[in-house]
C-alpha cells in the first residue's frame, strides 16, 4: 500500500519546520548570494593584507564577510524577505548596510574618533565598507585594531538584537585594544610571534575623557 504524502522541513533532521530553522536557511541564502565575481576583482594584496593580520581567525572571517557585504544586516535580510523594515535600530533613520551598521551610523561616530578620526576624514562618503577597509590599509593606519573594533562593534549589535545586555559604546575601544593585546600576547610563544600593539596613550585618555 502506499505511503500517505506529507510534508517535511528537509533543513531539520526530524523533518518539523522552525521560524529558527527557517532564520537560519535565509541567512545562509543570503551569505552565499553575493556577487562574488566583483569580490574576485578586488586586488589580491587587499585580501593578502586581510588574511595576515594579527587577529583572531573568528575576526577575519567577520571581517571578510564584511567587506564582501555578506553578513546578515536588516537591510541585506530585507532583500531576501526575511525581514521587511530594513531600518537601522540603532539610529532610526538609514538602513542598517553593512557600511552602515559598522562604520557610517551616527551612533558609531565617536567610537571610531578615538582611533580612526583621521580615516574617517581620508573616507568620506564611502560606497561600501570595502573602501573603508581599503583606505586603512593604504593610509597605514591600525588595521588590526581596526578590525578588531569593528568585530566588537557587530558583537555588541548582535547581542541587542537578541535582546541580550551589550556593553556601552564607550566601552568598546577599550575592549577592541585589550582582546587584540591578549590575543597578540598569547601569540608571543609561536614560531612567527606578532609585535604587541602599543596604541598612543593621547588615544586612551581622550576615550576616557569621553566617558
Amino acid at each position: 500500500m502506499d505511503a500517505e504524502d506529507k510534508l517535511i522541513w528537509p533543513s531539520n533532521s526530524d523533518g518539523i519546520y522552525s521560524v529558527k530553522a527557517g532564520y537560519r536557511l535565509l541567512v545562509s541564502e543570503e551569505l552565499n548570494s553575493s556577487n562574488d565575481s566583483s569580490f574576485l576583482q578586488q586586488p589580491k594584496n587587499t585580501w593578502k593584507s586581510l588574511w595576515s593580520l594579527k587577529i583572531p581567525n573568528r575576526t577575519k572571517t567577520m571581517l571578510w564577510r564584511a567587506t564582501k557585504d555578506a553578513l546578515p544586516t536588516r537591510a541585506n535580510l530585507t532583500r531576501r524577505k526575511v525581514l521587511m523594515n530594513p531600518t537601522c535600530p540603532g539610529c532610526d533613520a538609514e538602513p542598517e548596510s553593512t557600511l552602515h551598521a559598522l562604520w557610517s551610523c551616527p551612533k558609531l561616530k565617536e567610537v571610531w574618533n578615538v582611533h580612526f578620526e583621521s580615516l574617517q576624514n581620508e573616507t568620506r562618503g564611502p560606497s561600501n565598507f570595502l573602501e573603508v577597509f581599503k583606505t586603512c590599509l593604504e593610509k597605514s593606519q591600525h588595521a588590526d585594531l581596526f578590525a578588531m573594533l569593528a568585530d566588537q562593534i557587530w558583537l555588541r549589535r548582535n547581542k541587542l538584537r537578541l535582546g541580550e545586555e551589550a556593553v556601552d559604546l564607550k566601552q568598546l575601544n577599550s575592549r577592541a585594544r585589550d582582546a587584540l593585546h591578549d590575543f597578540q600576547l598569547a601569540s608571543v610563544t609561536s614560531p612567527n610571534p606578532p609585535p604587541v600593539c602599543d596604541f598612543p596613550a593621547h588615544s586612551q585618555t581622550r576615550e576616557h575623557g569621553s566617558t
